[in-house]
């Protein structure tokens, strides 16, 4: 079981510190000590107890430390998520700079609290020890260690201060609070009223009247001097430590339940349910360790499963995903980022389905909307992916995917200045979103702006190199500026990342035919249309590429099936037309081109081959007519 190796790991990190600090304290007290003969070694039963808070109270801390954020959270930002302060972009140095002012304040007057007759109970059993040394900093009832340490971590993680300033700042606060604890007769001479040394911690320690109720802070004696708790008098060392009481438990468990123990003369009753609640908060706590490692397994397989994603292993992304969900059934995250590997593996029902269940866990879940929307994208529910762009930028106005995708969307509406702002928008929030460069590319491509989609095309390329729109959509625009071997190479490179992409045989097939290799042409068409029959542009590409070959018969079969699939396709008719013309059908032609003329009246090549018909049926002056409308729209026609 890994929660089990994970603490095996912790303890073993501790003896670490423990053997460390050890032999540190050990020599310096023995070199330079403050209470000569007072060594921790001298009392092996409380340096037993010592142990055990050092090796299980942090473990019995992270449950608390996740309750009280969470707990946090929810109760100041409705579980939304924090709107911290903007000390996030602050270098993690000045970041724990600020931490240990703020914790030392705060921690300042949480430190008088438990002086009080409420809190001393509890705060008893940091001042227990006798024997006075480093060994003692980790002595605190989990009460007092919540309330208190805890605390002060979760108000600076809800003020926005990042997670990774604060285990930056761990070891150096572990260390001079040891040292603070250590039995050393540091003052630190001057600097003695701006940090804490060891004999004035060792003041705070004391029985001796003079003492008490003095040196709360934890690092910064200023607060003290402020504040009028500041006692250190010079050449004078405190002598005696401890609680106060003479019988006060020196095992853990009696430590434990001493605060309870405090109301025994009330009724034995209360003693039960002191050691009951203690019970009930040792076993929670045990349990949370438990959940929470089981969540650690979760996450890893959260994590693996995000590497693999972003290698494009999607069935590994997959398996990694579908047992974070097995372990962690409510887990809204894994269900979305599930939904992307089913989206990129083109199983569009599946990534909705995912989407759709991670939205019932977490309704405010941004991924979720941004990525069904484009499963619903992909499948034509362009008003779907619309509305689900339009409710992830609602929760997250810098949901870069949320833009991108609406982008996609209004590009397929026809939208496209819309689609242009969306995808500009979306390279603001993300500069690195190739999605954004191949969409606005293939807007502009749609404005007839051919080089502005072919460099956003190729800014998609160099961020994703393997995405196949990317090079499907700057080959349409190299051949809409007559680069036919650019469009070849591209649709190439498309086709080796996604073999069944119909659309790029069809564009290659286009540049072959362009460059006069018509059987490359006729390949890739054929090819094309068994991928997708249903592109009709590409029977008629392929039938002039026949109808060039000689192969008339052919040619007339790719522009029937091109009609019958689009009946309002003009160019096609002028293309059968010219079949028809070959054949000596002039009637036939005439009539073909005059459908492509009610259909598209600027269409200069249909008034030239009816010119041509008109002309061999010795109808001179409709083929005059004809021959002045052609010229008129089109003056190169005359040059052929």
């Amino acid at each position: 079981m890994d929660w089990i190796a994970d603490i095996g790991d912790f303890w073993l990190h501790t003896l670490a510190w423990v053997t460390g600090l050890s032999l540190a304290f050990g020599v310096l007290a023995w070199l330079m000590p403050c209470n000569r003969g007072m060594y921790w070694w001298k009392n092996l039963r409380g340096a037993a107890t010592d142990l055990i808070y050092w090796f299980f109270m942090p473990l019995l801390m992270r449950l608390g430390r996740a309750l009280l954020l969470w707990a946090g959270i929810r109760l100041l930002f409705g579980g939304a998520g924090p709107q911290p302060l903007p000390v996030k972009q602050l270098p993690l140095w000045l970041q724990a700079i600020l931490i240990l002012l703020i914790q030392d304040v705060l921690l300042y007057g949480i430190h008088r609290l438990f002086h009080t007759r409420l809190g001393w109970k509890y705060h008893a059993i940091h001042h227990s020890p006798t024997v006075l040394d480093w060994m003692s900093t980790a002595r605190f009832h989990p009460i007092n260690h919540l309330l208190a340490f805890i605390v002060a971590d979760v108000v600076v993680l809800l003020m926005g201060f990042s997670a990774e300033a604060l285990v930056l700042l761990a070891p150096f606060n572990l260390i001079y609070s040891a040292m603070t604890h250590a039995n050393l007769n540091w003052t630190f001479g001057p600097l003695r009223y701006v940090f804490a040394s060891p004999v004035f911690h060792r003041w705070h320690h004391t029985t001796e009247k003079e003492g008490l109720n003095k040196n709360f802070a934890s690092t910064f004696p200023f607060l003290d001097l402020l504040c009028g708790t500041f006692y250190m008098p010079p050449g004078k060392l405190p002598e005696q430590f401890g609680a106060g009481e003479s019988d006060f438990p020196e095992d853990f468990l009696g430590q434990f339940l001493h605060p309870f123990h405090k109301f025994q003369h009330r009724g034995r009753w209360q003693v039960v349910a002191g050691s009951v609640l203690a019970f009930t908060v040792c076993t929670g706590m045990v349990l949370g360790i438990v959940q929470g490692q089981h969540h650690k397994k979760r996450d890893q397989h959260f994590n693996q499963g995000l590497a693999y994603f972003h290698r494009q292993e999607y069935d590994r992304a997959l398996d990694e995903y579908t047992e974070a969900i097995r372990l962690d059934p409510a887990f809204a995250p894994a269900y979305a980022n599930r939904a992307s590997v089913y989206f990129n593996k083109g199983e569009m029902e599946q990534a909705i389905a995912d989407c759709n269940r991670a939205l019932e866990l977490d309704p405010q879940l941004v991924l979720a909307y941004a990525n069904r929307a484009g499963a619903y994208l992909n499948q034509g529910e362009l008003d779907h992916a619309i509305a689900d762009c339009a409710r992830a930028i609602e929760l997250d106005p810098q949901s870069s995917l949320a833009f991108a995708n609406r982008g996609a969307a209004h590009l397929n509406k026809g939208d496209l200045d819309q689609a242009i702002a969306d995808c500009t928008r979306a390279l603001e929030l993300d500069g690195g979103s190739a999605l954004a460069f191949a969409n606005r590319g293939a807007a502009y491509f749609n404005k007839g702006e051919f080089h502005r989609a072919i460099a956003d095309c190729s800014q998609a390329i160099v961020h994703d190199p393997t995405l196949a729109m990317a090079y499907l959509n700057r080959a349409a625009a190299f051949l809409a500026t007559g680069d036919s071997a650019g469009a070849i190479a591209d649709c190439s490179h498309a086709l080796h990342l996604n073999p069944g992409m119909a659309r790029a045989y069809a564009l290659r097939g286009t540049a072959f035919f362009n460059k006069g290799d018509d059987l490359a042409a006729i390949e890739d068409a054929t090819e094309a249309l068994r991928h997708d029959p249903k592109l009709t542009f590409v029977y008629g590409n392929r039938g002039l590429a026949y109808l060039r070959l000689g192969e008339v018969e052919k040619a007339l079969q790719d522009f029937n099936q091109a009609i019958e699939q689009e009946p309002r396709l003009a160019i096609v008719y002028v293309y059968r037309g010219a079949v028809y013309l070959h054949k000596g059908n002039y009637s036939q032609a005439i009539a073909d081109c005059s459908r492509a003329i009610e259909l598209d009246p600027h269409l200069a090549l249909a008034y030239w081959n009816r010119c041509l018909a008109y002309a061999r049926q010795g109808d001179y002056q409709h083929a005059e007519a004809d021959q002045k409308k052609a010229l008129e729209l089109d003056p190169a026609l005359g040059q052929q």
